[in-house]
């Protein structure tokens, strides 16, 4: 389920109020103990221990900060057409559904999950095609009018894809550092 606000497009997230910026990076998160602190008693929607028997999971965070900003799992299977992504949800600070739109403490941070995802896809050899399952349709019309994500509704009323240049200039407007540090 992919759940996440796209609140604006940065290169870095934003903090609110200060606009100030702050690089990120991407780790792969394996630790079952540090995944379940991730559940829905914690506010991020699903208990991620258990996504994490089938999928990989990387973690969002401000560089040199031990604190995530969001996750996204993905399934590491690679035979499909394009990489399946199975969650991405934002950290409850960063959740506008959570905290209320400008309430959350940074912006940018569902853009950067989407980066991550197709970064992967692009590994993984997909060329950037990643498709998912958007929470409801009022997300699906938010990715449609972002990322240019096509709704395909094959297996979910709120099943998308998001390929070629749309996969593409979403990955153009996201910087961000991988550690090969997993967690």
């Amino acid at each position: 389920m992919i759940c996440v606000e796209i609140d604006e497009l940065t290169h870095c997230l934003k903090k609110i109020g200060s606009n100030e910026e702050f690089p990120t990076e991407v780790k792969k998160i394996n630790s079952k103990t540090i995944l379940s602190q991730f559940t829905e008693r914690t506010q991020w929607y699903e208990n991620w221990v258990t996504l994490s028997k089938e999928n990989d999971i990387y973690g969002l965070f401000l560089k040199g900060s031990d604190e995530v900003e969001g996750l996204v799992a993905i399934d590491p299977r690679r035979n499909r057409d394009a990489l399946y992504v199975a969650w991405m949800v934002a950290a409850p600070h960063n959740n506008i559904e959570i905290c209320g739109r400008g309430n959350q403490r940074y912006v940018g941070v569902g853009g950067h999950l989407f980066a991550i995802a197709i970064r992967k896809s692009v590994e993984y050899g997909y060329g950037g095609a990643i498709f998912g399952f958007a929470k409801d349709a009022k997300k699906l019309a938010h990715y449609v009018k972002w990322f240019g994500a096509e709704p395909i509704g094959i297996l979910h009323d709120f099943h998308f894809l998001i390929a070629d240049s749309s996969a593409v200039s979403v990955v153009e407007d996201y910087s961000y550092d991988e550690t090969s540090e997993k967690l």
